[in-house]
């Protein structure tokens, strides 16, 4: 089982993506850059 997880970091959120072995997207999400979230 193989997956693949991307982010991309940008100024205030981060999106993330979670890939599974067929190349399908499993998960997707955002990430606030926030005190609360460090």
């Amino acid at each position: 089982m193989k997956h693949v997880i991307a982010l991309d970091v940008s100024k205030g959120k981060s999106t993330m993506v979670l890939y599974n072995h067929y190349q399908q997207c499993e998960l997707e999400g955002e990430l606030f850059h926030t005190r609360a979230g460090f």
